[in-house]
């Protein structure tokens, strides 16, 4: 009979590839930096320019919390999945993977411009990292659902998530 110890769990975990804790960006991975949190509609958006897209809280976003560095143009993987884009209409994060591409609190769905975001899901959360990171399956956005109130949906009502937990590298 063997003596299993913490150590030896973890170590087995490790060895199987059942725990995968991840760096703030995956080596080699370029990363694009002015990505926040929205106090208002809870959606991640690009905080780069001087105007602040169209949040469907009304107006523009608005920043709170954490700087983020998101990894793009690197290949899909078991745990980052690709086609994230920027919106160029109302600046936020959403997935393009889908026909028709969500529904844009500008008008319409969302047009994707500029990089192609990889990005890390079910993973545990290390330090430079944050979890609760879901897509939308109403508006297609990234949104952060750790709170209890859903934020709001260009859709009506709150966020409402499907899928992985992604787990995003920050500043």
């Amino acid at each position: 009979m063997t003596n299993l110890t913490r150590r030896t769990l973890l170590g087995a975990a490790v060895a199987a590839g059942a725990l995968t804790i991840p760096a703030p960006a995956r080596a080699g991975a370029p990363t694009q930096n002015y990505w926040r949190y929205c106090d208002h509609c809870h959606e991640m958006f690009f905080d780069g320019y001087a105007g602040k897209g169209s949040c469907p809280g009304g107006g523009g976003h608005v920043a709170s919390g954490l700087y983020f560095a998101l990894p793009h143009s690197s290949v899909e993987t078991p745990t980052a999945q690709a086609q994230w884009r920027y919106c160029r209409k109302c600046q936020a994060m959403f997935y393009n993977g889908y026909s028709p591409a969500g529904v844009c609190p500008a008008g319409g769905g969302h047009a994707a411009q500029g990089l192609n975001f990889v990005l890390p899901h079910d993973m545990v959360t290390g330090a430079g990292s944050q979890s609760e990171w879901r897509y939308c399956r109403k508006c297609h956005v990234m949104f952060y659902d750790g709170y209890e109130n859903k934020g709001r949906c260009p859709s009506g009502g709150g966020h409402s998530a499907q899928g992985y937990m992604f787990v995003l590298p920050h500043l």
